[in-house]
Formats: C-alpha cells, sequence, structure tokens
C-alpha cells in the first residue's frame, strides 16, 4: 500500500500536482517518520514548486536519518544553488560523486555540471574548467559545455584555448549573439579587429536591437581607426537608444581623435545628463582638458574618475600626462613608473613577455 501511494505522490509530480502529491507523502511521512524516500519526495515536489527552505530541510533530516541514502544529494546541491549557496552546492555536489563515483549515469554528468557551475561562480576557474573537460569526455557535442568552458579560459587569460572552444560551441549549433559578442571581444583583445568587427556584426544580425552591440561595433571600428564606418555606427545606436550614454562617449572618443574638441565636449554633455556615475566621461573630459590647458579642470576630473574606477592603471596614465603638462617631471615619471608596473604585471599574467610591447601599449 505504501509503495502504491508514493506511485501515485510520484505521478502527481509529474502532472504538476504538487501540493496534491505532498499532501499524500506527509500521511506517510506521519506513518514512516524515518522512510528517506518519502522526504526525499517531499523535497523534491518542494523545488518543484520553489520553497527552497521547505527542500533544504527535507533533505536535511534524510542525511540525519540515512547516511548510505545518496539519490537526495545531487537535488540538495541544485537547491543551495537556487539560494546562490555555491560552497554548499560544491560540498553536496562532490559528496554525491564520491559516493557514486564508479558509474556513469546522466545524473553524474549533471552533479559534475552543476559543480563546473558552482566553481565558476565562486571564481574557481580552474576546477570549473577541469569538471568542463570531464564531461567533455561524456558529452563531446553538448554546446552548453563549450558556452562555459570558453568562459573558463578567457577569465585564467588563455585567449586562444578560450576562442577555440567559443568556436566550438557556435559550430556545435549555439547561434547566440552573445557568443558572437565574445568572440569579438577576444579578437579586440588580441589587437584583431577586423575580425572583432565580423564576429560582433555577426552578433547584430542575431539581435538587431541591443544598442549594446552597436556601442561595441564602434568602439572595434575607432580602434580599426575606421572613424567613418564607426560614426555612422554610433549615430545608428543614437537612433536606436537615444538615451543610452556610452554612445556619446564613443562619439566624442571619434572627435578627439579627428581632433574635433568642441564637438567631443558636445557629445561628453550628452552623456553626462543621462549617467554622471560613468568614469569614462571624466577620463575623456581630463583628456580634453589637458588638450586645452585646462589643468584644474583635468586634475577635478581625474579624482572624479579615481573615485568610480577600479581600473587603476588608466588613472595612473592619465595622471602622469597630467603631470607632464603641469612641467612636473618627478610626479610624472612616479606615476609612468607604478603604471609600468601594473602593466607588465598585467601581460605577465596574461602571458607576454615582450617589455617593448609592454612600453608601446602603455604610452599608446
Amino acid at each position: 500500500m505504501e509503495n502504491q501511494l508514493i506511485k501515485a505522490a510520484n505521478n502527481l509530480i509529474r502532472q504538476g500536482r504538487f501540493a496534491d502529491a505532498i499532501e499524500i507523502l506527509e500521511r506517510l511521512e506521519d506513518e514512516e517518520p524515518e522512510n528517506p524516500e518519502i522526504k526525499f519526495n517531499i523535497a523534491i515536489a518542494n523545488m518543484e514548486m520553489w520553497n527552497i527552505k521547505e527542500a533544504i530541510k527535507n533533505f536535511e533530516r534524510i542525511n540525519t536519518l540515512n547516511e548510505d541514502f545518496s539519490e537526495h544529494l545531487p537535488y540538495m546541491a541544485r537547491a543551495f544553488m537556487a539560494t546562490n549557496d555555491f560552497i554548499k552546492g560544491i560540498y553536496f555536489g562532490k559528496l554525491y560523486l564520491d559516493k557514486n563515483f564508479s558509474e556513469e549515469s546522466s545524473e553524474i554528468k549533471n552533479t559534475i555540471s552543476d559543480l563546473a557551475i558552482c566553481y565558476f561562480k565562486v571564481w574557481e576557474h580552474e576546477k570549473a574548467k577541469n569538471n568542463l573537460k570531464k564531461l567533455i569526455e561524456m558529452w563531446e557535442s553538448y554546446p552548453e559545455i563549450y558556452e562555459l568552458l570558453w568562459k573558463c579560459y578567457f577569465k585564467i587569460n588563455k585567449n586562444e584555448k578560450s576562442l577555440f572552444h567559443l568556436n566550438k560551441a557556435i559550430y556545435l549549433g549555439s547561434e547566440k549573439a552573445e557568443l558572437w559578442n565574445m568572440k569579438a571581444a577576444i579578437y579586440a583583445q588580441n589587437k584583431n579587429y577586423k575580425d572583432a568587427i565580423f564576429a560582433i556584426s555577426k552578433a547584430i544580425t542575431k539581435n538587431t536591437n541591443n544598442v549594446w552591440l552597436y556601442y561595441n561595433k564602434a568602439y572595434y571600428e575607432f580602434l580599426d581607426n575606421d572613424l567613418t564606418t564607426a560614426l555612422k555606427t554610433a549615430r545608428y545606436a543614437e537612433k536606436l537608444e537615444p538615451s543610452f550614454p556610452h554612445i556619446y562617449i564613443v562619439k566624442a572618443l571619434l572627435f578627439i581623435k579627428q581632433k574635433k574638441v568642441s564637438q567631443a565636449e558636445k557629445e561628453i554633455e550628452s552623456a553626462i545628463k543621462l549617467d554622471k556615475n560613468i568614469p569614462q566621461i571624466y577620463v575623456i573630459q581630463a583628456q580634453i582638458n589637458i588638450e586645452k590647458n585646462e589643468l584644474e579642470k583635468a586634475k577635478k576630473n581625474i579624482d572624479t574618475a579615481k573615485k568610480l574606477w577600479e581600473d587603476e592603471l588608466i588613472i595612473l596614465k592619465l595622471t602622469w600626462k597630467y603631470f607632464e603638462a603641469k612641467n612636473k617631471p618627478k610626479n610624472a615619471t612616479i606615476n609612468y613608473e607604478k603604471a609600468l608596473d601594473i602593466a607588465i604585471e598585467r601581460w605577465l599574467k596574461a602571458e607576454a613577455v615582450d617589455i617593448s610591447m609592454i612600453i608601446k601599449k602603455l604610452i599608446s
């Protein structure tokens, strides 16, 4: 009779009648309070209803009742993932694999996948990568694996491997705008701007109304020194979304490059009206101030950028140029040396060792 009722409850869960299933299971629980299978099914029904705390409570009761019962552990890990407690997600996911290490079931694969996500979320990118590589051995043609794997390589500054796995995800049918966007970002980081423009153009075909994609395209065209096309792209984006402040920032960069300072200032004024908390605004303003020898205004804008931006390298470069303009070579040298130290550290982490290239990049 008990087994029939559990089967009936499971059928109700499959039909989406979770509250009815819980009602049956709780009656059974009163009769058999130490039966882990009953508590497991109550927890699953609660998870389906998004009663995560109640689900976790039932999973924890199973742990105290029967140490040998492991069927609930991957679901328990997912319940903690749903609460953004990825550390506990890792703990229970690993515990399940430790108890079932000799099997190769879909649940094992799903748990390895969950572990990869948890490790990625807590910035353990190497461990995330290792779990994903295990999955490739089991599910080689599963595009979602490669969608996360390229991010892991990107986070640990392995751009070539990142690009390889990104291409694999696209090859396997994951034609998302996000993938082409990130492919463009990797190309741009490697200074391959023409391929970056091609990739971002593909992203736009997947999502024609995303103004960020047009902003990125305009910026890559700017980096490729195709200022006419960049301005056309930026103006199109402005028509698409006039309240998007970053478009005015990229237009300001274009006008600065063309030595049209007054037009650059107008674009920055438009950006400030929309959002005063974008640090790039104050970096560009400071550059304009230095060009115009308005050094006190430049200092004020540098200080504002410092408060808003975590990128110390950009601020140090700007401060160095400010002190050069102020004719204070000692202060300029101090900021230059600090900036050089940070640049060298970053490029070495990215596996570049050509110091002359670092200096060239720094002063560009």
